[in-house]
């Protein structure tokens, strides 16, 4: 990653990064990247993961921020290389690729997360119910291994690990968001 970054700060015009659109996950994981190496790199938006995808492999533009899932079998096949992973811990499906915080970006993390919520006021007991099923669904090593596979690493969080992570998500991203002037077209 240092390299990228030393390119990108010695010839910007042959550096961009491609991602799936503006505004999206990618798109801010790019950002931050940014904010945090001082790369200087032209952010390219595409119609999508597919197509970016294509032009990676296609040596159309030279580094993409996607999602893990879309990019296991390109990586796999060997037509595109993973550099690095954006989450804190190293992916099930890429275990020998590693992640940003052990290339020198300490506390880098830029993971997409998903969460069950409900309505406000729900049941304490219901609340609990679901929890504790939900823990021991990720503690299933079949389901774990399933979606490791597709390059989604499970992790299970309590209702208030969720509210914490749910509230450090929006004042770093919304900096982000901030410093690179980032506007919803």
């Amino acid at each position: 990653m240092a390299d990228v970054v030393a390119a990108s700060k010695r010839d910007p015009s042959k550096w961009s990064y491609g991602t799936s659109g503006v505004a999206g996950p990618h798109h801010l994981s790019g950002e931050y990247f940014k904010s945090v190496t001082g790369a200087n790199l032209l952010h390219i938006p595409y119609k999508g993961g597919g197509p970016a995808m294509t032009d990676l492999m296609g040596g159309q533009v030279p580094m993409l921020f996607s999602s893990l899932g879309p990019a296991v079998g390109a990586v796999k096949s060997g037509k595109i290389r993973a550099l690095a992973v954006t989450s804190p811990m190293r992916s099930g499906a890429f275990p020998d690729v590693p992640t940003m915080d052990e290339v020198g970006l300490k506390g880098f993390d830029s993971t997409a997360w998903y969460g069950l919520v409900g309505p406000a006021g729900l049941p304490p007991e219901v609340i609990s119910r679901l929890t504790q099923a939900l823990l021991k669904a990720g503690e299933d090593k079949n389901l774990r291994e399933q979606l490791n596979a597709t390059g989604c690493d499970a992790q299970f969080l309590n209702p208030a690990q969720t509210v914490d992570k749910i509230k450090a998500d929006f004042a770093k991203w919304g900096r982000v968001i901030k410093e690179a002037n980032i506007k919803v077209d």
